[in-house]
C-alpha cells in the first residue's frame, strides 16, 4: 500500500479543520442572529398635530405615551418636549421648541411657527419617564400655504341623519326651513332650532313626533326666522313644523333630527363677535373635562383639556383674526365623531356688513345655500325677526353639520419597529449569506475528501493486481461525492431559509 503523500496529509489536515471550524463558525453565528433579535418595542409616544400649517400661526399638538401591551397603560408623569426642525438630510437646527402640559388624557400644547418658515419640516417629540430610555415620535409638516381641514358629515344611520321633507298645505310660506343650530342634538339635553319662514308672515310651532318631547318657539306671526328649541328622548327623534295665520294651521313640514353622536350639547352666546372676543360656552354633558379644539378658516390652531365651571366654560383665546371661527367640544382626544361644533364671524365690521361678509364666504358656496344667495343678491325680504344676528345664526348652521376631522396619529412605536425591522433583515441576511457559504464550504471539501478516498481506493486496487495476471476492473462513476455534497448544500440552505423566515414570522 503505497504512503500518502506530504500533499495528502496537507490536505487531510486542513479538511479536518474546516469541519471543525465551520460547525463553530455556523453556531456562532446562530447564537448572534438569535441575540441581534430585538423584541416589540414596549413604550409607544403617539403623536396628533396637522399636517401643514401657516407661517406665524401656532400648532396645536397632542401626545400620548403608552407602556407595556394587552392592554398598554397610558404614563401621565413623563416629561414631553417637542421641537420643529428640518427633515433628514437637510440641516436639522431647531427653529421652535416647547413642552406640552399634562391633561386629562396625555399631554397638549402649543409651538409657535416663525413667520418667515416655509417648506417641508419635522416636529419630533420625546417623552422621559424616570430612568427609563427616551420614547421618540417624529411628524412631518407643511409649513406654507396651509388650506382648510378635511371634513365630513357625523357618522350616523338613515334615521338619524338631517332630513327636511316637502312642505304641504293650502298656503304655506315660501321657506319654511328648520336649521339645526350646532347640526346635532343632544339626548335629554335642548336642541335649538331656527326657522326661515319667508313670504307671508306665520306663526311657527313644532308638533312633536317620534324621540321629541318637550317643544316650544317664539309666540306671534312673523317672515323671519323664528327660534324653536325641542328636547329629544332616545336616538331618533322628528318633528313637524307648522305654520298658522289667525290660527289655523295653512302649512305643515317633516323634520328629522341630526343625532346619535356622543356629543355634549353646547351654546354660545353670539353668532357675530368682534375681533379680539374671547367667548364663554353653556356646555350640556355628563363629562368633568372636555377636549376643546379651536379652527381658523378650517385651519386646526389650539387645543387644550377644559374643565366647565357651572356649565360655563370660557375659552382661554381669543379670536383674534376676522374670518370663520369653530369650536368643536369632544369627549374623545383622538377622534371627532363626539364633537360639538359652535361656529363664529368675526368681523370688525357692523351687524350688517359682517352679515354681507359671511354670505360671500367660499364656504358658504359650498352648501349652495339659498339663504346665503338671497343675502349676497339683496334678495332677502322680510319685515320682523330679521336681525342680522338671527340670519347669522342661520347661515352658520349650515356648515355645523360636518365636523373638521383630525390627523392621524404619528407612533413612535411603529416607526421604531420599522426601523428595527430594516436593520434586522440586514442582519438576517447577512447571517444567512455567510451559513449559505459555509455549506458550500463544507460541501467542497466533503466532495474533494470523498473523491480522494475513491482515487486511493483505486490505486490501492491497481497495485494489488501489479503481481498477477489478471485485469483490475475498470473504474466506475461514484455518485456518492456529489450527492454527499448536494445534501450538504441543501442542509445548509434550509438553515439560511429558516433564519430569513424567522424575520418574515417576526415582522
Amino acid at each position: 500500500m503505497p504512503d500518502p503523500t506530504d500533499d495528502q496529509k496537507r490536505d487531510e489536515r486542513s479538511d479536518r479543520l474546516v469541519g471543525v471550524l465551520v460547525p463553530i463558525a455556523v453556531a456562532l453565528i446562530l447564537i448572534g442572529a438569535a441575540l441581534a433579535e430585538r423584541g416589540p418595542v414596549d413604550r409607544d409616544l403617539r403623536l396628533v398635530a396637522p399636517r401643514a400649517a401657516r407661517a406665524g400661526d401656532p400648532v396645536p399638538v397632542r401626545a400620548l405615551l403608552l407602556a407595556g401591551s394587552n392592554p398598554p397603560a397610558a404614563v401621565n408623569d413623563a416629561t414631553v418636549e417637542v421641537v420643529l426642525r428640518g427633515v433628514e438630510g437637510t440641516d436639522q437646527s431647531v427653529v421652535a421648541r416647547g413642552v406640552l402640559q399634562p391633561s386629562a388624557v396625555g399631554y397638549e400644547g402649543a409651538l409657535e411657527v416663525p413667520g418667515e418658515l416655509e417648506g417641508t419640516w419635522q416636529l419630533f417629540a420625546t417623552a422621559r419617564a424616570g430612568d427609563d430610555d427616551p420614547a421618540e415620535v417624529r411628524r412631518r409638516i407643511q409649513i406654507g400655504a396651509a388650506g382648510p381641514g378635511p371634513r365630513r358629515g357625523r357618522l350616523q344611520t338613515e334615521l338619524q341623519r338631517y332630513e327636511l321633507g316637502a312642505t304641504i298645505g293650502s298656503a304655506p310660506p315660501s321657506e319654511l326651513e328648520a336649521r339645526v343650530v350646532g347640526g346635532d342634538c343632544t339626548n335629554h339635553a335642548p336642541c335649538e332650532l331656527v326657522v326661515w319662514v319667508g313670504g307671508e308672515p306665520a306663526e311657527v310651532a313644532l308638533e312633536a313626533g317620534r324621540g321629541a318631547r318637550e317643544t316650544g318657539c317664539e309666540p306671534g306671526e312673523s317672515d323671519g326666522f323664528v327660534r324653536c328649541t325641542v328636547v329629544v328622548r332616545g336616538n331618533e327623534a322628528t318633528v313637524q313644523i307648522l305654520a298658522r295665520r289667525g290660527g289655523a294651521e295653512v302649512g305643515r313640514r317633516r323634520l328629522q333630527l341630526p343625532m346619535g353622536s356622543p356629543a355634549p350639547a353646547v351654546h354660545r352666546e353670539r353668532a357675530l363677535v368682534p375681533v379680539g372676543d374671547r367667548p364663554t360656552l353653556e356646555v350640556h354633558g355628563l363629562d368633568e373635562r372636555y377636549v376643546v379644539d379651536l379652527f381658523h378658516e378650517g385651519r386646526w390652531q389650539r387645543s387644550a383639556t377644559l374643565a366647565p365651571e357651572d356649565q360655563r366654560l370660557a375659552l382661554p383665546w381669543a379670536l383674534d383674526a376676522p374670518g370663520l371661527w369653530r369650536a368643536q367640544v369632544r369627549r374623545d382626544a383622538f377622534g371627532s365623531n363626539s364633537s360639538a361644533v359652535v361656529t363664529w364671524w368675526v368681523s370688525a365690521e357692523e351687524p350688517a356688513a359682517a352679515l354681507a361678509g359671511l354670505a360671500g364666504h367660499p364656504r358658504q358656496n359650498d352648501w349652495l345655500d339659498p339663504l346665503a344667495s338671497a343675502v349676497r343678491d339683496g334678495e332677502l325680504h322680510c319685515t320682523s325677526r330679521c336681525e342680522p344676528e338671527r340670519v347669522a345664526t342661520a347661515l352658520l348652521a349650515a356648515g355645523e353639520l360636518e365636523v373638521l376631522t383630525y390627523p392621524r396619529s404619528s407612533s413612535g412605536a411603529e416607526q421604531a419597529s420599522a426601523g428595527i425591522r430594516t436593520v434586522q433583515w440586514g442582519r438576517r441576511g447577512v447571517a444567512a449569506t455567510l451559513i449559505f457559504l459555509a455549506g458550500l464550504l463544507v460541501a467542497f471539501v466533503v466532495h474533494r475528501r470523498a473523491r480522494a478516498a475513491g482515487e486511493e481506493a483505486r490505486r490501492i486496487l491497481a497495485a494489488a493486481h501489479e503481481t498477477d495476471d489478471e485485469v483490475p476492473p475498470a473504474p466506475r462513476r461514484d455518485a456518492l461525492p456529489a450527492a454527499s455534497a448536494a445534501f450538504l448544500v441543501l442542509l445548509f440552505a434550509v438553515v439560511a431559509a429558516i433564519i430569513l423566515a424567522r424575520g418574515c414570522l417576526m415582522g
